[in-house]
């Protein structure tokens, strides 16, 4: 219908004005009044003429493992990046396996990622002092609960930050040693077996 309306809209015959030479802003607001204009920008959305993320590269199933001192690496942030306003991450599981997705903007994420060359790094965030997630998590709660309820909150209430238990050489952007080169012919499978010391 709106496609129609294009058409439609663009065959009608316009009669210039005598005018129209010597004041040719004249003629074209009596051929393309504002609201007319508005009309023709709203129907190019329509008929899909607004544009988009066409220039986003075409991606790729990117899979890998990661261990530490041989044992699955589970909950670590792994992430692929190559400089450019595109990064590829993902999560172990509990075998130590993770499975890339990209994210082009803050709205438009695809599975995979572009083939090109990578630098890699894994990151596992864990609460510091030996304290076990579930306790983290339970301090965490129950700081948020005394914030919301107005209560007088102390200093033992407050929950440490948690800390990087990866070496720095593979979960530092800057000072990391793992590569991947993503090709668009073949399976990608990456093994990253990590070193604590």
């Amino acid at each position: 219908m709106v496609r129609q309306f294009c058409t439609t809209a663009l065959q009608q015959p316009v009669s210039k004005p005598s005018n129209a030479a010597s004041c040719p802003l004249l003629f074209r607001q009596k051929l393309f009044p504002p609201r007319f204009l508005s009309l023709f920008v709203v129907a190019g959305l329509l008929c899909g003429c607004g544009g988009g993320l066409s220039d986003v590269p075409p991606t790729v199933e990117v899979k890998g493992t990661v261990t530490l001192d041989s044992s699955p690496l589970t909950d670590a942030d792994v992430v692929f990046f190559d400089g450019t306003q595109y990064t590829a991450f993902g999560k172990t599981d509990g075998t130590g396996r993770f499975t890339l997705k990209t994210r082009f903007n803050s709205e438009f994420i695809e599975p995979g990622a572009p083939a090109r060359e990578y630098r890699v790094t894994v990151s596992k965030m864990i609460p510091p002092n030996g304290m076990s997630e579930e306790d983290y998590q339970s301090k965490k709660m129950a700081l948020r609960t005394k914030r919301e309820s107005g209560e007088k909150i102390l200093e033992s209430d407050y929950v440490p930050s948690k800390i990087e238990s990866i070496p720095a050489k593979y979960s530092v952007a800057s000072q990391t040693t793992l590569k991947a080169n993503v090709k668009g012919n073949q399976e990608n499978d990456f093994s990253f077996p990590l070193t604590s010391k």
